[in-house]
């Protein structure tokens, strides 16, 4: 019986309402919660919501998760699956420590906006973070939203979690601006390369890898992981200039290649901007003082890097090559001897991929998707998310403005 009364305990004189589904495909029975009512009037109208939900595709099982557990069993499924790398992997289980501590007592059927908002605000205020749309609280909501995608249409009528989802949570006054990040003018560009230059020459090609790793990223703004993946194989000639035809890119944090390029196939590969003729020469040298050193430890470089970590043995002998978190320093390093103020923009090796691209986009007859392509991005990616105002271009046109 669907609709009963009951006579006793602490639901006496209400009205029990249970339906028993089966699976269309299994035939078991579905376990759905039961539900009181004070009227029958109100049990009937129980009763045919629930009707209709199972109709509609209604999961009642996940619905009565609680919400943590459930994410936690998604970011397991996804990486079991192989649909994830370890980075990203990684990423997701930040954000599963922060559901389990703010929304495990939460059913999946409670979630609304109304919760994410009391959650997520919450969450802003006790890490005292940034609110921005590159912040820890972005992700954190962009991994939800990925997540309650899977059951629009059962749990959920639309997404608990909206686009622009932090316009509809904070305030306008609550969101920073994201920083932005420092961009090279091509006077900084033609210090940074002398300075690079001097110190070769004082301190010698041998101790010189990262110094020559920048000089690599100041010509063809290559992704840091990708300069040092760099093999000497991959040097080339392309229409009478050198450019690297690169497919692979490095993990600091799993300490090995990752097979691949950023968003791209396995084996897929993508030339570079050319570099000069200047920087060629002083790579073909140091290939050379990285031949003898090898000889003379006995180390073999068996991946063929270019910038193999010759500063630390052990590392030099696992065949690792020099750290992204050494190229930041030694950039700094060389940013203040030659006098480079960020004032509070980000400042690191991925500076000059911006720099890279931003005088791209300002030179007169250039084709952007020849660009795109040679940064490896898609046209859009490189438009909107590389695309700054030019120094030297904002200079001249304030000095055009001032004449007129």
């Amino acid at each position: 019986m669907t609709i009963s009364k009951v006579n006793n305990g602490i639901h006496k004189g209400q009205y029990k309402v249970r339906i028993q589904p089966r699976d269309q495909v299994t035939h078991k029975r579905i376990s759905i919660p039961i539900e009181y009512a004070q009227t029958k009037k109100e049990a009937m109208r129980i009763e045919n919501r629930m009707w209709l939900k199972i109709q509609n595709g209604y999961d009642f099982s996940i619905a009565n998760e609680y919400c943590s557990n459930c994410f936690k069993k998604y970011v397991t499924e996804q990486f079991k699956q192989g649909r994830w790398g370890k980075k990203t992997y990684q990423a997701w289980q930040y954000s599963c420590r922060v559901v389990n501590e703010y929304l495990s007592n939460v059913r999946m059927k409670d979630v609304n906006q109304t919760e994410i908002r009391k959650f997520i605000r919450k969450f802003a205020s006790d890490r005292k973070v940034i609110v921005n749309s590159s912040s820890v609280v972005a992700k954190v909501l962009n991994h939800l939203r990925a997540f309650f995608k899977k059951y629009e249409g059962t749990i959920y009528a639309k997404n608990p979690i909206p686009l622009r989802a932090l316009e509809v949570f904070f305030r306008d006054d609550e969101i920073s601006l994201s920083i932005e990040r420092y961009i090279l003018s091509q006077d900084e560009i033609n210090s940074l390369i002398d300075e690079i230059r001097q110190q070769i020459d004082k301190y010698g090609l041998g101790k010189s890898s990262s110094r020559l790793a920048i000089w690599v990223d100041i010509e063809t703004g290559m992704r840091p992981q990708e300069i040092q993946a760099l093999r000497w194989d991959n040097l080339r000639k392309d229409s009478g200039a050198y450019v690297f035809e690169i497919s692979d890119a490095w993990s600091d944090v799993n300490k090995a290649l990752n097979g691949h390029l950023k968003a791209r196939k396995r084996r897929e590969k993508r030339k570079t901007l050319p570099i000069s003729g200047d920087l060629y020469l002083y790579l073909k040298k140091f290939e050379e003082v990285q031949k003898k050193y090898l000889e003379k430890e006995q180390i073999a470089n068996t991946n063929d890097f270019i910038f193999l970590n010759m500063s630390d043995y052990q590392k030099c002998q696992l065949g690792y090559p020099i750290t992204q978190t050494s190229l930041n320093e030694m950039l700094k390093k060389l940013g203040r001897k030659i006098e480079i103020n960020p004032n509070g923009k980000k400042w690191s090796m991925y500076s000059l991929r911006h720099t890279v691209a931003t005088k791209l986009a300002s030179m007169n007859g250039m084709n952007y998707s020849w660009a795109a392509d040679r940064l490896g991005h898609t046209l859009n990616e490189f438009m909107r998310t590389y695309v700054h105002v030019d120094k030297d271009l904002n200079s001249r046109m304030m000095k055009l403005w001032i004449k007129h």
